[in-house]
């Protein structure tokens, strides 16, 4: 068994290792990338197998420290930061031991330094942040065109926007970030790890759909208007609130043009005008077409795309509503309220979603993003600011450790104004507080190393001076007095303010609406096949969403008489077979995956699986030729549209590709010539996507029957129209789901069929 990331593995997930006892156990890791203690992840348990490996006989622990990714000049200076910030010797069963990395990229020039230190001054007099200041930098150097980063292996170019990346610790200060780019023109892109559903456009589209819900309640109805769709204030609020009687609520004056209608601006009043025409239109919410086209046209109807892409990066905030959109349709819910219920919740378990992804300004774009989600990436160029931010400590009052058991610092509820809590404080807590806070500055200490190791070419630290404890800049200020690292680091000087000159194509018209949206669409074979056979039946299980009990695809009729589920075993069948590949016995392969399942009528189905397997001898199996790939899974493209499917074997033989599909299905219930008429479009689509991947010619497609005991093998015979037909269907079917068809469209295709 292989498992990546060890650093990252809590003890619930060893000890589902240490149950399942794999023979084998090849463990990759790296202590000092372990980073998420917040989620459970134990940096001991690296440690400990780390050890274990090296006492044990029959165990080995190998040295990774050999890097690719990062130029020698700041590898040179990671390593004598780290080898003074992490220990040379463990005393405590949570700290990084710090093992050099031998660099193995080399600058295009000897001695150049590729690290750069920005001590910003401290001081509330400043009219620049140390955010303006990195964005200076960024412009200057775009504008000087160094530093040159790679490309390639011993190619060098000028750097772009797209090869910088800003990570930073938190996204507490991320709006002045924003402020410092916007107001220099950089062009930029929030990644995952920063807070979507907080962005003002992803908002204002989410009221309009709470505001839907419930129409009649004065927290969405106030939300709407006063949202920047409709643009009301708080004088206006108060305006509203003054002309209404007692007793009257707020919905009435806006729905109904009561007496007092008069009394109102015409700001509030052209605002309830608009708001009265949607809820006519609106209200109750109704599905046209599709989902996907109600929720684009209450984008488009009520001005907010027309209004975001006059903002600035205006392409990019519709993007991030259309990701929302795209959310919703993707529950299969037609309940708004469900939606909503099912939205709240992803919104108060995730703080890591990103921008929709989106070429804006060509894609040369910066990227912020949390050094946490940055994890396994790598930038041209990084920034990292503040790096003079204190570490945040946990502050819990009641914690657990194994050692001390459950140990509480409460206090206890005040009397009277003004007098001093009772604190109840067991005698372990404040060990217990110590012995967490050293694990979090050592885990600060394995985040900043994950921040500068992300820097291929250039890295740039800036922050404000300042004499905190453990924090990143009072390690960089150690270094620089123990060690000489003023020829291998720039001290950089405060750059003037500059402002990137904007390209004409950051600039937005007035939209116009020109054809259906046509959304990205996804359909598997399995999807094609049913839609082939039978439109209708199509339209309920995969548009509607209603699952439908008769079918004729393997593994989805009835349960035979001896209770064996069709599916289930045509699943164990396939394992077997790709286990025979590898070359176990046939008695092997059934062991082995009986026991990756958990099954109560386990000798039913060996003894179904054994009988199936005897048509798959060892003579057979190498008749069919060198296996190429098991279960070869793939997504491909036919008209701008994901294809997506698995073939069960792909074979060479006598200098040819032949492909096989393997089934279990009863012969008694089609004849095997019936069986490969039925699957024919699948066989099809099999030959169409292979080629198309990997640019080799396919020799034959089959399907291999194994109930068939005369001749298992039923190969497709190749015809023009046939093919013609299988394709022509298949774009039928992708125009039906990007114009949203219906019930009647679906049932038209089938009287064509």
């Amino acid at each position: 068994m292989m498992i990546d990331e060890f650093q990252d593995t809590n003890r619930l997930q060893l000890e589902v290792l240490n149950r399942i006892k794999p023979h084998y156990q090849f463990i990759v890791g790296d202590q000092k990338q372990s980073i998420y203690r917040f989620r459970g992840a134990n940096v001991r348990l690296m440690n400990e197998m780390e050890e274990k490996a090296k006492k044990e006989e029959n165990a080995e622990a190998i040295l990774m420290n050999e890097n690719y990714r990062t130029l020698s000049s700041i590898i040179h200076v990671v390593n004598k930061l780290f080898s003074d910030v992490m220990v040379q010797e463990r005393t405590e069963d949570f700290q990084t031991v710090y093992a050099p990395l031998i660099a193995h990229r080399h600058q295009p020039q000897t001695n150049e330094k590729r690290v750069e230190w920005m001590k910003w001054p401290k001081g509330d007099g400043q009219e620049e942040t140390q955010f303006d200041q990195l964005a200076n930098r960024m412009v200057a150097m775009v504008e000087a065109k160094e530093p040159i980063v790679g490309r390639g292996e011993d190619e060098w170019r000028e750097p772009t926007w797209g090869d910088m990346a800003i990570l930073i610790p938190s996204r507490t200060n991320l709006l002045l970030l924003e402020q410092a780019l916007t107001k220099k023109n950089i062009p930029y892109v929030i990644s995952g790890g920063i807070g979507f559903f907080e962005r003002q456009e992803v908002m204002d589209y989410l009221t309009l759909i709470r505001w839907l819900t419930r129409p009649f309640e004065d927290i969405h109805l106030l939300a709407l208007l006063r949202s920047p769709i409709l643009g009301l204030t708080v004088q206006d609020f108060f305006q509203m609130n003054d002309c209404l009687e007692e007793g009257q609520a707020l919905y009435e004056l806006v729905y109904e043009q009561s007496p007092q209608w008069s009394s109102l601006s015409n700001e509030v009043q052209t605002a309830c005008l608009r708001i009265q025409s949607w809820m006519d239109k609106w209200i109750p919410f109704k599905e046209g077409k599709s989902l996907v086209d109600s929720f684009m046209e209450l984008f488009v109807d009520t001005d907010l795309r027309a209004s975001l892409l006059l903002q600035e990066y205006g392409l990019q905030k519709v993007k991030n509503v259309e990701k929302v959109i795209q959310w919703m349709v993707d529950r299969h819910e037609v309940n708004l309220e469900a939606i909503l219920t099912e939205l709240d919740i992803r919104i108060e378990m995730s703080e890591k979603e990103g921008d929709s992804e989106v070429e804006r300004i060509h894609g040369d774009v910066v990227q912020i993003m949390t050094i946490h989600a940055s994890k396994g990436l790598e930038f041209p160029i990084v920034f990292l600011p503040q790096i003079e931010r204190s570490l945040r400590k946990d502050s819990g009052r009641i914690r657990f450790h194994s050692k001390y058991g459950f140990v509480l610092n409460l206090q206890k509820e005040q009397k009277e104004l003004g007098q001093k809590p009772e604190v109840i404080d067991t005698p372990g807590f404040e060990i217990v507080k110590s012995m967490v806070d050293a694990e979090a500055i050592e885990e600060s200490k394995r985040l900043f190393y994950v921040a500068t190791t992300r820097a291929r070419d250039y890295l740039y630290l800036i922050g404000e001076e300042s004499n905190g404890r453990h924090t990143w800049l009072s390690y960089l200020n150690k270094v620089f007095e123990d060690h000489e690292l003023n020829h291998e680091v720039v001290i950089s000087a405060a750059y003037e303010p500059r402002y990137w000159k904007k390209t004409e194509s950051s600039t937005y018209s007035i939209p116009v609406l020109k054809e259906r949206r046509k959304l990205p669409l996804s359909l598997t074979v399995s999807e094609v096949m049913a839609f082939i056979h039978d439109p209708l039946k199509y339209y309920q299980q995969f548009v509607i969403g209603v699952p439908f009990s008769e079918e004729v695809n393997e593994g989805k009729s009835s349960r035979r008489g001896n209770d064996v589920n069709p599916s289930l075993l045509g699943t164990l069948v396939h394992r077997a077979c790709e286990l025979r590949d590898y070359g176990l016995s046939p008695m092997r392969a059934v062991e082995l995956i009986l026991e990756e399942v958990d099954l109560e009528d386990v000798f039913i189905y060996k003894n179904e699986i054994e009988k199936i397997m005897d048509r798959y001898s060892e003579k057979v199996r190498q008749s069919l030729g060198t296996p190429v790939a098991n279960e070869w899974s793939f997504v491909t493209y036919f008209d701008g549209v994901e294809l997506i499917g698995e073939i069960d074997k792909v074979v060479e033989k006598n200098g040819q590709i032949h492909l096989y599909d393997f089934k279990t299905n009863q012969v008694s219930t089609r004849t095997s010539s019936e069986w490969l008429d039925y699957y024919k479009p699948q066989l099809y689509l099999y030959r169409y996507a292979y080629e198309k991947e990997t640019n080799k010619q396919v020799a034959t497609a089959s399907l291999y029957i194994f109930k068939d005991e005369v001749e298992p093998i039923h190969t497709l015979t190749l015809h023009e129209k046939e093919k013609e037909k299988v394709f022509a269907a298949l774009k039928c079917l992708i125009d039906l789901r990007q114009n949203g068809a219906g019930r009647k469209e679906y049932a038209q295709f089938s009287k064509l069929k």
